[in-house]
């Protein structure tokens, strides 16, 4: 069964590698390895299977913590929206997983 991981990552970490793909490394190449140890995900917006090749979406942290970001995979149909569509989702599902008393949510 499909499960949500979300990554915790430096936000220098995050600046390197999009200048690496800024530079014209391949993109899965430089976010593939993220999710090497979870082979079963799911989409952050829909929660449908994210497939063999996951869509890496970077997203701000929760406060007080500005100093890392959050990466969250997302399946095709998803990843295919409209740049500010995809992120206005993502940001309204994190927004309310973690406006929840009481919800455990573990970052790695």
């Amino acid at each position: 069964m499909p499960e949500l991981v979300l990554i915790e990552l430096a936000k220098s970490d995050v600046a390197d590698a999009m200048r690496q793909i800024r530079n014209g490394a391949d993109a899965y190449a430089v976010c593939g390895p993220l999710w090497a140890d979870h082979p079963d995900l799911a989409c952050l917006i829909c929660d449908a299977p994210t497939g063999e090749r996951p869509f890496t979406i970077i997203s701000r942290n929760r406060p007080p913590d500005r100093s890392k970001v959050v990466a969250a995979p997302l399946c095709q149909t998803c990843a295919a929206l409209p740049e500010l569509l995809r992120m206005h989702r993502a940001e309204s599902m994190l927004r309310r997983m973690w406006s929840r008393p009481g919800r455990q949510v573990h970052f790695r």
